[in-house]
């Protein structure tokens, strides 16, 4: 019952965070891209890379709270359902090419995010 509770309470937290800097980044940049929910993904993807690296070699936690900053927390904040629907939508609005960008470049550099998080974790 604990862990689903920390879980939960990451999650919200998590949820909270990504509302918040997403709007941020859409007032400063515009809504013609999706980049808050690219920003968010390939930061999370680098703190999962780092955190998962630091918890597993130098960082021992209880499951209970790992489980809750890394299924909750970032599990919250990470937004790869929020990326499909963008991508949808712009396919939806006939911008291929952006669309098909988009793809590309979120799971590429997500992908290179958490590399580079997993590599700083074992560097520090």
């Amino acid at each position: 019952m604990l862990q689903l509770l920390v879980i939960g309470c990451g999650g919200a937290i998590g949820a909270l965070m990504r509302y918040v800097l997403g709007f941020r980044i859409t007032l400063l940049a515009g809504n013609a891209f999706p980049w808050g929910t690219l920003f968010i993904n390939i930061v999370g993807c680098f703190l999962a890379g780092l955190l998962l690296t630091l918890f597993v070699t130098r960082i021992p936690l209880s499951d209970v709270l790992r489980n809750g900053i890394q299924i909750g927390l970032l599990g919250g904040f990470t937004t790869f359902s929020a990326f499909s629907m963008d991508t949808i939508a712009l396919f939806d609005q006939g911008l291929w090419l952006r669309g098909v960008l988009y793809i590309i470049t979120s799971v590429i550099v997500s992908l290179l995010g958490a590399y580079l998080g997993m590599s700083v974790g074992r560097n520090i």
